[in-house]
């Protein structure tokens, strides 16, 4: 009898290499967006109650984004495992997790250098500004502006952890002075990497480029308008970690007055967010809907190790990736499976 488990995300339930993932390991997948009335284009409110209503039925889960809090591992009386199809676990009540017996685990380091690309590639499009190009050509209009290099340039790295590293070793190929901010010191990776390590106000004020790759949460640093006052004039801002760390608004009017050059963001405060905000139509930002893991690479990297956890589970081993591993020893551990 194979093990099932649950997901919201679609990408499991078409043929190809995902799928056979899914098999060889002896286990078989459901997909929640099935009670979303809104199938695929469901949004975070009404993936959260089709999680909630199904949250009895639920062993194993294999999320998305969707909010998982005190309320829904409550009701999830069966839930043994959730196993993030990510890093970040900002989403996930960990402590009501704990408390409920569920085993939380997930892949780090695998997505880091399909993210740290995306980072790349939002620095070169906004130091060449080929979505300004791009657009002025598929309206009629030839217009050669000026951009600028990478190249000799200050990039200002906030969070050392997988991401932020693959980006240094990146971005060393183009000659940029490699700065970074992390809130622990870590002088073995700056060291090797070739990275200066700095406070996060002297970053800001020093580099041509501040991309960030820290977990979101209430005591994760955060940017707004005290921060861009800080950034050098004409530097541009990369987030392809968390929505929430940027407020948007005055990202905008920073943007919009000229302190800062651009900006690249691959995540929102709300997803999918309101195309209708002012953001949006500045031609000095460069957008993409949380794609920043999404490669055929990473989501199989990813698939491979989110898949040996539910195989763990089903073959009661401990998890290798376990982020509350304290549950075991607690009288709320249910047991594998």
């Amino acid at each position: 009898m194979k093990t099932v488990f649950f997901t919201q995300l679609p990408i499991f339930n078409k043929p190809g290499p995902l799928l056979d993932l899914v098999n060889e390991r002896g286990l078989e997948v459901e997909w929640l967006g099935k009670y979303c009335p809104s199938g695929m284009k469901a949004g975070l409110k009404e993936k959260y109650e089709a999680l909630l209503a199904q949250a009895g039925n639920i062993e194993i889960l294999v999320p998305d984004l969707t909010p998982m809090d005190r309320k829904f591992f409550e009701a999830a009386k069966k839930l043994k495992l959730v196993a993030s199809f990510g890093v970040g676990l900002d989403h996930i009540d960990l402590r009501a997790a704990t408390e409920h017996g569920v085993l939380v685990t997930n892949v780090p380091g695998v997505n880091a250098r399909s993210v740290a690309e995306l980072a790349l590639a939002f620095m070169l499009c906004l130091a060449r500004r080929v979505a300004w190009h791009n657009g002025n050509l598929l309206n009629g209009r030839w217009r050669p502006g000026i951009g600028t290099q990478i190249s000799g340039k200050t990039l200002g790295i906030v969070g050392m952890g997988n991401i932020g590293q693959e980006l240094a070793k990146l971005c060393a190929s183009f000659n940029m002075r490699l700065l970074a901010a992390n809130r622990t010191p870590r002088p073995d990776i700056a060291e090797k990497l070739g990275i200066t390590q700095l406070p996060l106000e002297t970053v800001l004020r020093e580099a041509d480029f501040v991309s960030l790759h820290i977990p979101g949460g209430s005591d994760s640093w955060h940017f707004g308008a005290g921060e861009f006052a800080l950034m050098k004039p004409g530097a541009c801002l990369i987030n392809t970690a968390r929505g929430g760390l940027v407020d948007l608004d005055a990202l905008t009017e920073a943007l919009q007055e000229g302190r800062l050059a651009g900006a690249g963001l691959d995540v929102f405060p709300e997803e999918p967010m309101n195309l209708s905000h002012p953001l949006f139509s500045l031609e000095t930002v460069v957008l993409t809907p949380h794609v920043g893991g999404t490669t055929h690479e990473a989501w199989y990297g990813q698939a491979v190790s989110c898949f040996d956890e539910c195989a763990r589970l089903s073959g009661k081993q401990r998890s290798i990736n376990s982020r509350n591993k304290e549950v075991y020893d607690l009288p709320g551990w249910k047991g594998f499976i």
